[in-house]
């Protein structure tokens, strides 16, 4: 399989996530939906290649297994609730036990929304698998190294201020911060950014309500 294949399939991943909400009508910036994820898509490429190298080569397959259970979460809760990755989704998750996580999982079988999102997981197995191997077989792989690094450098450069809030607000969870109206918020165009901010905002809200509590 090519080495390309990881990247690759996270990033028609990404797309396909966000061409479903556009379909669906969620409001979001489609040009940095497009954008962003490119710049995550290409580190979680090197951490997977990273661990390959090392011969650690397991631990590499485990984090590529976590992350594309992360994007297939985004594909199902797209299908079932129409909403991405959102404070209140990730709310749910948190608060769910065990219990009802395996009734969820049972029942979840039933679900229309579950097997479109695996159709939709083979569909961006196969067509990452063609492009690897187009990829493989070009001509002009040069230029069109030197064009895609152009482009995986401006989505760092602007998916970067994401990083440094999301770890800002782990350092410091304070709700104020991490509202629709607070410059510290960061831009929520990518599966692990809506991820990440939405662990933040309930670690935030439930120090707010611990403080209130002892108040």
């Amino acid at each position: 399989m090519s080495r390309n294949f990881s990247f690759l399939f996270f990033l028609v991943f990404s797309y396909v996530i966000a061409f479903i909400g556009i379909y669906l009508k969620i409001p979001a910036n489609w040009f940095l939906s497009v954008l962003l994820p490119i710049f995550d898509c290409f580190l979680l490429y090197l951490v997977i290649r990273l661990f390959s190298m090392i011969r650690l080569r397991f631990v590499g397959w485990l984090l590529g297994f976590l992350a594309a259970l992360i994007f297939f979460g985004e594909l199902f809760t797209l299908f079932c609730y129409r909403s991405f990755y959102s404070v209140y989704v990730i709310q749910l998750v948190l608060e769910t036990d065990s219990r009802e996580s395996m009734e969820f999982l049972a029942s979840a079988l039933q679900y229309p929304a579950l097997w479109y999102s695996v159709l939709w997981l083979v569909l961006v197995a196969v067509v990452s698998y063609g492009l690897s191997l187009l990829w493989k077989r070009c001509r002009y792989k040069r230029v069109l190294a030197f064009l895609v690094s152009a482009v995986i450098m401006w989505s760092g450069v602007r998916q970067f201020s994401a990083y440094r809030k999301i770890y800002y607000a782990f350092a410091n969870p304070d709700i104020a911060l991490l509202t629709d109206n607070s410059a510290k918020m960061p831009r929520l165009n990518s599966p692990f950014v809506r991820l990440l901010y939405g662990i933040a905002f309930n670690k935030a809200q439930t120090k707010s309500l611990d403080n209130l509590y002892t108040s």
